[in-house]
């Protein structure tokens, strides 16, 4: 062992930490028979993985709710010399199938609708439908190899009809089985397609500029927030990459993530990552095809990204981004 780290786990404040951080009360037989807010309790390392060692813990049960909220000072056995926080280590361990908990759809939960709900009012656009568009042969090994991320682009605007294809391949809906799954253009786990895309759209021709929402169902864009500024903004929040500012279209991908992890639990925070590379990936090969170049971006403020979308940040949150434009 070469060095000790000690953290403190959940962090105080999240408001609704991953589910992982709420133990079923009756996994509470190692603690005292009654208990409050106020217990100190020892004896809770019996829950956790051996390379963690519990030094202090403290929990909140709620009965309505059925879970304990748990903040514990854990001490962290590192076997190496590497400086990173144990962070990822921890949350590898946690979602590891031995320690997670039962899904709610093996607990007869309802199913969460696999759309958000969009207002009854709003400013709808409706978009060509797939088979409506045509774009250019492209020999898909010619894709692939010509894929690249691409910085800079010209200033010529995408048509609607481009940027309903880049929706279609990147989140299109093939078939439903509502509420359980829907197949798309891109897997995903079970089926059950956690994300909500939505769009800075700087250059589309015959859209104004703003910010929108995909909705897949009806294949229709909802106008979110038509601020001339958001761009800016959004640039600012990705780390002031100007080419979030540049682009013709920014794509942002928020997960919501209760509709994967009501199949798959703590494992779905795992899940969520690599369908994130699907999308993405479809994305940049489905540029190739129409003359753009796409550039995926991972380095954002999660808060302030969250703030400009209107969502919580935690149980809907901005997981992947990418810029689109015409090549130079």
């Amino acid at each position: 062992m070469a060095k000790v780290e000690a953290i403190v786990f959940p962090p105080t404040d999240w408001l609704l930490p991953p589910s992982f951080l709420y133990l079923p009360c009756i996994r509470t037989e190692c603690f005292a028979a009654n208990v409050d807010s106020a217990t100190r309790v020892v004896g809770l390392h019996l829950l956790w993985p051996d390379n963690l060692i519990l030094k202090e813990c403290s929990f909140c049960p709620d009965k309505a709710a059925n879970y304990s909220l748990i903040t514990a000072i854990l001490i962290i056995k590192a076997d190496t010399q590497h400086a990173m926080q144990p962070t990822g280590r921890i949350f590898m361990e946690m979602t590891r199938y031995k320690h997670l908990s039962q899904a709610d759809q093996f607990r007869g939960m309802p199913a969460p609708p696999l759309e958000e709900p969009a207002p009854e009012e709003g400013k709808f656009i409706s978009l060509p439908p797939p088979t409506r568009i045509s774009v250019p042969p492209l020999e898909m090994r010619s894709a692939i190899e010509s894929r690249r991320s691409v910085r800079r682009y010209s200033g010529q605007s995408l048509t609607i009809d481009e940027l309903a294809y880049l929706l279609w391949c990147t989140q299109g809906i093939k078939e439903s089985h509502e509420p359980y799954a829907t197949f798309r253009t891109v897997p995903s786990a079970g089926g059950r397609h956690a994300f909500e895309t939505y769009l800075q759209i700087n250059r589309v021709s015959g859209l104004e500029p703003g910010l929108y929402r995909y909705i897949p169902f009806s294949h229709r864009l909802l106008l979110i927030d038509p601020d001339p500024g958001m761009a800016e903004c959004l640039a600012d929040a990705c780390l002031r990459q100007a080419m979030v500012r540049d682009s013709a279209v920014f794509f942002i991908w928020s997960c919501v993530i209760y509709r994967m992890a009501w199949r798959y639990s703590e494992r779905a925070y795992r899940l969520v990552h690599l369908d994130a590379g699907h999308v993405c990936q479809n994305l940049y090969l489905a540029t190739e095809q129409i003359g753009c170049g796409v550039c995926a971006i991972g380095a954002f403020d999660d808060e302030i990204m969250a703030g400009l979308l209107g969502i919580d940040g935690i149980e809907q949150f901005v997981i992947y981004c990418a810029t689109v434009g015409k090549k130079q």
